[in-house]
């Protein structure tokens, strides 16, 4: 099929130049990519990847609740009385001792 049809568009210098590097290594132009690019839409019917607005935090809720549960448990086991403080050295005789290493 002859190629008649042509497309026009404005976009930022330095992403077209990091397109073009990247594209150039794979062997292919920007014209052919974007070829690639609308038989890919027009094979899936939608765009050939998943778009999405990123998350504000990646965290889950389960996650979140189960740090703060941590960071609650250690502020309360630091405000003990009886609470014990390592340096590092400490903490790594007291890791051995338990545990036999």
């Amino acid at each position: 099929m002859p190629k008649i049809d042509t497309i026009h568009m404005r976009i930022e210098p330095e992403l077209k130049a990091g397109a073009d590097a990247v594209l150039s290594r794979l062997g292919l132009s920007t014209a052919e990519a974007i070829t690639v690019f609308l038989n890919q839409v027009l094979l899936t019917g939608g765009l050939p990847f998943e778009v999405k607005l990123p998350a504000q935090d990646a965290m889950s809720g389960e996650h979140r609740r189960y740090i703060l549960e941590k960071l609650k448990e250690a502020e309360d086991y630091a405000a003990r009385p009886d609470a014990k403080w390592y340096n590092w050295a400490e903490f790594r005789e007291n890791i051995r001792e338990k545990h036999g290493l």
